[in-house]
């Protein structure tokens, strides 16, 4: 340890050792009355007589206080659901965007909305096997 750490401590432990031998002197007396005869020492006027004054308990059938009320009202703020994941099918042998429309809506005739929303699909409305097609869900 450094020369002035050193020197800082042994001046703390005599303060300490000096405070401890200050109070075993007086045993029999509080802290409280040791502060009065020091303050009669130092001043000649009397000493102001100190009351303690716990606070009011509430009776034991209160219940406990309700927290305030917020100023303003609360405002809910909801997320919008997440979009739909596009639906995707692999055409295959044999089948028709009837068929494909059937499988997917339950309503053959919805087709044209199949049709509508794949570019590729030829005029002549041929699907070949492996063609991947959108299938809108809105």
């Amino acid at each position: 340890m450094r020369k002035d750490v050193k020197t800082g401590m042994i001046i703390g432990i005599g303060i300490i050792a000096a405070a401890a031998f200050t109070i075993s002197m007086q045993p029999n007396q509080n802290i409280g009355s040791r502060q009065q005869i020091s303050f009669k020492q130092s001043q000649p006027t009397p000493a102001i007589a100190v009351k303690r004054v716990t606070p009011p308990q509430p009776p034991a059938d209160t219940p406990p206080p309700t927290p305030p009320l917020p100023k303003e009202p609360l405002t809910v703020i909801e997320t919008p659901p997440a979009p739909p994941q596009p639906v995707y099918h692999t055409v295959q042998k044999g089948e028709t965007l009837y068929s494909i429309a059937d499988h997917h809506y339950s309503d053959p005739s919805k087709w044209k909305k199949i049709k509508a929303a794949n570019k590729n699909i030829p005029e002549q409305n041929t699907l070949r096997p492996n063609m991947r097609l959108l299938i809108p869900m809105d």
